[in-house]
């Protein structure tokens, strides 16, 4: 790697060329890592293509369908532009050293439009091919001087165009559209290393792609909680690996552009993000867990979170194959070879005839990744994903295990997000018993109805949530998970402010004082608990969507899976007042949602669950999942008194506090216990805690400031009419204050 030292009149230069970028960046490029070395810098290191010689060498899958591509590209350019053949034209020139290859890229870069069509989206569209082309045949006898001037021209003329119209000089334009503004950052990036040392231009470019990384696009004076958010920031706060957009856009398009900045900055400009800003580095190999988690048992179906426009199923979406080829790639860069692994396993088992070639053949490892499994690996089939929040959980990595998942938010406004916080998804035996039902709209205030949630009336459309600023996220703060022979999932989401009025609004009302939605799995068993308290009385109900027409009966609903075969049953147990109805969704929404924003066979039913008007609501609901033939409960009880609101569900105990505080004594009473019996007994300040069980010593529990929270177990004699259980704090812990961030 060559670097030269900027000189006053190289930096004045820049600023003039700059303005669009008010004069110089708050943060500009890191000039000791200028890209000005010999070519190529762009990704293909002699490594690299070592590595692809071997490929092509071993006549591996991802070759064969690499070359096959190639062909059809020497005969046929491709539907939407001739810049989307050029990268596979390049690879296959240099590995075979066939001219005609290098000949056709080299073509199809100079019939690639300058200024992108009118109404087609520049982000998308592939153009960091003519950096590709620039670099990868700097020095190649077919690029004459002319040529590789005239593609030096059409980089700077895209890069102005696109940075004063869709960037809108860094300072406008939409903040929080992602694809958009990490896509377009990337191929500046590109562009300004394929040419640095060569045009005075270049260091332009690259404080463009800064610029984006470290500050983000918008204005400063924008509402509340979608400003200016830089790309190391959306991804520093999605370290868990799930990004807000969910799998059907990051597949396809931020994921693409944070590789690109990832592989970009390490080849061209030494500059490692996983070494250089560490606290970037766990983003890939949390990709590759979170990939994994969030597909079915079955393997064919990915839970797509974000809002929607590809079919659910794997085998038709080549992105897929995309994002596991860059999760094993940069996973394995960062470090975490066991994440690459997994990767590879992903990506092996849901192979089909869907493929997006160039980035699978490059980024391949036949040798250097061997593929393991969640049980090669040992991982715990029950995890917590954070920012944004998601808390995966599955009975165990079978093809018939049970699965389904809870979410929070992280509060990080992006387009093409869900405000799904408190929604859950369930599943079981190869099929979903309730779900989301995946919507396209625009304005992510729009779709909450879409969910299994609190429905809390506001001024945002259907009681949705209203993203608030920044001090006001609905995160999943409290997390309690077991593992081995006694798998349980526990987590707590605080949402004080998110369902109130949007701040932006005329006179905002703030009529949420405290919002905790509680959410217990095992196995075929769930417990729901909201604790709502509010400045004024009613206007919230509970609201579950089911996939075929539930059965009311009182306060219990019961439901089949579509096929028939699996049933889930519902109790309301709190508030002792409330109203249970069933919504049609296909009539509820006929001539409110057109079916490419809802698609019609996505239109499905709720039960809804409407207490009487009170400022102080709490709402306990118990599921059981099970088979068809299943026709009531296993053993099934109310636990209240003494402060409590919990429920006893087959050989499990689950008590939270009806009022809103953290507690230092716990006490309740089971009726006809179990033989063995578990407890999970939350809403409890942390520190070390004396266990009673019939006036009996049964040892210490530790509640921790990340789940305040216990789980013990205990056992009593056949046929004892009852056991009492007292939980009582003897030495106090280290706390965060209640409904705070737990910093993880």
């Amino acid at each position: 790697m060559w670097f030269r030292p900027s000189s006053p009149f190289m930096v004045l230069c820049t600023l003039i060329l700059a303005g669009s970028l008010a004069g110089a960046p708050a943060e500009p490029f890191p000039r000791d890592h200028r890209p000005d070395g010999p070519h190529p810098r762009l990704w293909l290191t002699a490594e690299r293509l070592a590595t692809l010689q071997a490929a092509r060498t071993a006549d591996t899958p991802e070759w064969q369908r690499f070359q096959a591509d190639c062909d059809t590209y020497m005969v046929e350019e491709p539907w939407n532009g001739p810049q989307y053949a050029v990268p596979h034209l390049l690879l296959i020139y240099k590995l075979t050293g066939n001219a005609a290859y290098g000949q056709k890229a080299i073509d199809y870069t100079l019939a690639t439009r300058t200024i992108p069509l009118e109404g087609n989206d520049p982000a998308h569209g592939g153009y960091h091919a003519i950096a590709m082309t620039y670099d990868w045949l700097h020095d190649d006898p077919l690029l004459t001087t002319e040529t590789r001037d005239a593609l030096a021209s059409k980089m700077v003329q895209w890069s102005d165009h696109v940075w004063a119209t869709d960037n809108e000089s860094g300072l406008g334009g939409n903040a929080a559209d992602t694809d958009h503004v990490i896509m377009t950052g990337a191929v500046h990036l590109m562009m300004g290393c394929a040419m640095d040392g060569e045009s005075s231009a270049s260091l332009v470019l690259l404080d463009r792609a800064w610029w984006l990384w470290s500050r983000g696009q918008g204005a400063d004076e924008a509402e509340p909680g979608a400003g200016p958010q830089s790309i190391r920031d959306w991804v520093r706060e999605t370290s868990g690996g799930h990004f807000p957009t969910g799998y059907s856009y990051f597949s396809g398009t931020d994921a693409v552009g944070l590789s690109e900045y990832w592989l970009t900055m390490k080849t061209a400009c030494d500059y490692d993000i996983n070494v250089q800003e560490p606290d970037l580095a766990g983003f890939w190999p949390g990709v590759a867990r979170t990939m994994v988690d969030a597909t079915n048992p079955p393997m064919d179906l990915i839970h797509h979170t974000g809002d929607w426009e590809d079919p659910p199923t794997l085998a038709v979406l080549p992105w897929m194959y995309q994002l596991a080829a860059f999760a094993q790639y940069l996973s394995l860069d960062a470090g975490n070879s066991n994440m690459a692994s997994l990767a590879q396993w992903y990506y092996d088992t849901i192979t089909s005839d869907h493929y997006s070639t160039f980035i699978e053949f490059f980024l391949s490892n036949p040798v250097a990744v061997v593929a393991k499994s969640p049980t090669d690996l040992n991982l715990n089939p029950i995890q917590f994903c954070n920012g944004p929040d998601w808390l995966f959980f599955r009975s165990d990595w079978s093809t018939s295990a049970t699965w389904g998942m809870f979410a929070g938010d992280g509060n990080l406004p992006v387009d093409h997000q869900s405000p799904d916080h408190g929604h859950f998804t369930l599943w079981r035996d190869g099929e979903y018993l309730t779900k989301d039902a995946r919507a396209y709209i625009g304005l992510p205030y729009q779709a909450g109805i879409f969910f299994s949630n609190l429905s809390i009336q506001n001024a945002s459309p259907n009681g949705t949530a209203a993203w608030g600023d920044r001090a006001a996220p609905a995160a999943i703060d409290r997390t309690l998970i077991g593992s081995g022979a006694t798998p349980f999932a526990y987590a707590r989401m605080q949402a004080d402010g998110q369902w109130n009025q949007h701040p932006d609004v005329w006179e905002a009302v703030s009529r949420v004082q405290t919002y905790r939605r509680h959410f217990f799995w095992a196995g075929d068993y769930v417990v729901v608990f909201d604790r709502l308290r509010t400045s004024d009385a009613g206007w919230s109900s509970y609201r579950l969507r089911t996939l075929t027409q539930p059965q009311v009966n009182g306060k219990d609903f019961t439901a089949l899976s579509p096929s028939g075969n699996q049933r889930l049953l519902h109790r309301t147990m709190e508030p002792s007042i409330a109203t249970l109805s069933v919504v049609d969704e296909t009539a509820e929404w006929n001539g409110v949602y057109e079916d490419w924003e809802v698609a019609l066979d996505e239109r499905k039913w709720q039960v809804e669950v409407r207490p009487a008007d009170s400022a102080s609501v709490d709402y306990l609901n118990v599921i059981q999942m099970g088979p068809a033939a299943m026709t009531d409960f296993d053993t099934i009880e109310h636990l209240t008194g003494n402060g409590n609101s919990g429920a006893r569900i087959g050989s499990w105990c689950v008590v939270f506090a009806s009022d809103e505080t953290t507690r230092t004594l716990a006490t309740y009473s089971v009726a006809n216990p179990s033989t063995a019996m578990d407890h999970l007994v939350a809403d409890l300040a942390p520190g070390t805690y004396s266990l009673k069980v019939d006036d009996q010593a049964s040892g210490k529990i530790a509640v921790t400031a990340a789940s305040e929270s216990a789980h013990f177990a205990t056992t009593a004699a056949s046929g004892a009419p009852s056991q009492s259980i007292r939980l009582e704090l003897d030495q106090p812990g280290p706390s965060t204050p209640l409904g705070g961030w737990l910093l993880r």
